[in-house]
């Protein structure tokens, strides 16, 4: 049987771990292209899940996304989250919820404006909520780029 200092041991490892892998983001991954014919991105991981779309009627980006069941488990208060568009660098939309629950659905709808071809786009999220001993902060980094063929 563990003795309590080693179990201890085991979970601060594990924590730290998984607080690596939280923090990491996507930044060296190549953009997504949203395309007419696949205007739609959904993807997952253990963090959470996301959606993003382009509606090509009326030049809006519009997103989601939920931290998963077991990231927010261990939240023992309300979540700060903040988002921000970009577009070649340049902030363009800006979202923020202070005070939310961890398992809020973040959401997001913006217009792209005249030269959404012509951007390098990023979608920053940036959240944080209290856990025992510490703070889990939770960032997402999803860069895309919008053409019209």
């Amino acid at each position: 049987m563990f003795s309590h200092a080693i179990k201890r041991a085991s979970l601060i490892a594990a924590a730290a771990a998984m607080a690596v892998g939280l923090g990491a983001t996507q930044a060296s991954a190549s953009p997504w292209t949203f395309t007419p014919q696949h205007p739609y991105y959904k993807g997952s991981d253990p963090r959470g899940n996301f959606t993003a779309q382009i509606k090509y009627d009326t030049g809006k980006f519009q997103m989601g996304w939920q931290l998963s069941a077991a990231v927010a488990a261990p939240a023992t208060g309300l979540m700060n989250e903040t988002a921000d568009l970009t577009c070649n660098g340049r902030r363009v939309a800006h979202d923020s919820h202070p005070g939310v629950s961890p398992r809020y659905f973040l959401h997001m709808s913006a217009p792209l404006g005249s030269r959404w071809t012509s951007c390098n786009w990023d979608l920053k999220v940036h959240e944080t909520f209290p856990i025992p001993r510490g703070t889990r902060t939770v960032d997402l980094d999803f860069p895309f780029i919008v053409t019209l063929v």
